[in-house]
């Protein structure tokens, strides 16, 4: 007899030392697990039904759907939430079955939120036009104003756009770009991407002028400064990498 609460330790060893997850993965999957555990704690895994995931999720949804935020007033749960933790436990059973500990339920009979699927949005050719436009006229304005700061801002976000707009960087990724990765004369480099994995971006001819133009820039309004990461804020540290606020 192995009880939900021993499997449920076994499995969070699997998931931190074998599959590697992060401490920030282990501790929303502890929070989803912990819930289950509290219903179902003592229960033999064998005995575990279809039915008794489908009462999980039910008291879930129920118990979960007002909550107070950091105000004290009511705020509504949405869907998500609930997807996050069914889908959790659909992985669980998975590891189950593979284990042996269960026999009368398999993850497709784990009961789930539907969720809408979200297509992404495009700007249309002539948007994208208008933006880039809107660049060129900001630099000019800053020019015109000669002012060390609003100039070093619209050098810097002229080429950040330019450069997202050809690698599709993701927000993180851009943060934690460095200037030594970057390779001018092939108009690439190096990232490491989601899930620690190594890739290698380009850009085209028109992206890297922006860029060598950002960092001349850079370089005349801050000599004596030594920057680490390639997008940096005129006031910021320059070890330090930009806020994902900062970044938006």
């Amino acid at each position: 007899m192995r009880t939900v609460i021993e499997t449920l330790g076994e499995y969070k060893e699997y998931l931190e030392y074998d599959k590697g997850c992060k401490p920030e993965t282990m501790r929303s999957i502890d929070a989803s697990l912990r819930a289950f555990c509290d219903l179902f704690g003592n229960t033999d895994t064998l005995e575990l039904k279809a039915s008794d995931f489908k009462l999980f999720f039910d008291l879930l949804r129920r118990k979960k759907r007002i909550r107070r935020n950091s105000e004290g007033e009511h705020s509504v749960v949405w869907d998500a939430y609930v997807h996050k933790v069914m889908r959790h436990m659909r992985a669980y059973v998975r590891w189950l079955g593979a284990k042996w500990y269960v026999r009368d339920v398999t993850p497709l009979e784990v009961p789930n939120v539907k969720q809408p699927r979200k297509y992404p949005e495009y700007l249309t050719k002539d948007e994208l036009s208008k933006m880039l436009q809107y660049l060129e006229d900001n630099l000019l304005s800053a020019k015109m104003w000669n002012k060390n700061s609003m100039l070093y801002a619209a050098y810097m976000r002229r080429a950040l756009l330019w450069f997202i707009y050809t690698t599709w960087f993701r927000n993180f990724e851009i943060r934690k770009l460095k200037t030594y990765d970057l390779r001018l004369d092939s108009c690439s480099g190096p990232i490491v991407g989601k899930g620690d994995k190594l890739a290698v971006f380009t850009y085209n001819e028109q992206t890297k002028d922006k860029l060598e133009e950002y960092l001349q820039i850079r370089k005349k309004l801050l000599p004596n400064t030594k920057f680490k990461y390639l997008f940096t804020a005129f006031t910021g540290k320059p070890d330090q990498q930009m806020s994902a606020y900062g970044l938006n």
